[in-house]
């Protein structure tokens, strides 16, 4: 589902709204260019519920993939988690209570988590193993793999608008260059030829409106914890 509207998207590039002649091909560009912010955001911007596997580190938090968290429906904890490959792994016995065992960053408004941050009460999430290595007297530190399983909802009801019109920016690009693959670098007439230019969509781009978009996009951008 796209979360650019057409009619926006067809008023951005000033096409009548009862002109149906170029939807289908439009549509298809919307969907490419959503994909192509959200892989470089490194989330998704619809609603959605997403169930998540996250490894434990033995500290206070841990940092949920999606964000804007609007809920979390539920966190267990089980050290032989395995990401849910395990045998009788995640039981309800290893479900967590929200509000005495965790809780989620309320950062905006006290009604959802921009940071996605989940904070475990008094004690960690899950404290890292001991292993024996073979030829050391003392355990040392070993890891634990998808102890902690979390199923929560995401995303916007409504995807700010200068994400909308930065998604428009590049859509636009893609489309204008839809018939070559690139902005042509240079050409010339005897014998015709033409050469294209570097990747417009790269974040280096000197073409004004993939710069200005991913300057807009920065700001939404996810950062690695």
């Amino acid at each position: 589902m796209s979360y650019v509207p057409l009619a926006k998207f067809k008023n951005f590039l000033k096409i009548c709204s009862d002109d149906a002649t170029q939807d289908d091909n439009l549509n298809a560009i919307l969907l490419a260019s959503e994909q192509i912010v959200q892989n470089w955001l490194g989330r998704r911007l619809e609603q959605a519920t997403t169930t998540e596997y996250i490894s434990g580190t033995g500290k206070s938090f841990i940092t949920l993939r999606q964000r804007p968290v609007t809920s979390v429906l539920s966190v267990y904890e089980d050290f032989n988690g395995n990401f849910g490959t395990s045998p009788d792994a995640f039981l309800s016995s290893k479900l967590l209570v929200v509000g005495r065992d965790y809780t989620l960053d309320l950062d905006t408004n006290g009604t959802y988590s921009h940071s996605g941050i989940l904070f475990r009460i008094n004690t960690t999430w899950m404290e890292i193993g001991r292993v024996y290595v073979p030829g050391k007297l003392s355990p040392e530190t070993g890891p634990v793999y998808g102890n902690i399983k979390v199923t929560y909802t995401h995303g916007y009801t409504s995807v700010p608008e200068d994400i909308i019109f930065a998604t428009c920016m590049i859509a636009s690009y893609m489309r204008r260059n839809i018939s070559v693959g690139g902005d042509i670098h240079s050409e010339k007439l005897g014998d015709y030829a033409y050469k294209l230019g570097g990747n417009g969509l790269d974040t280096r781009s000197a073409i004004p409106e993939i710069a200005s978009a991913h300057a807009i996009l920065s700001r939404h951008r996810e950062c690695a914890w």
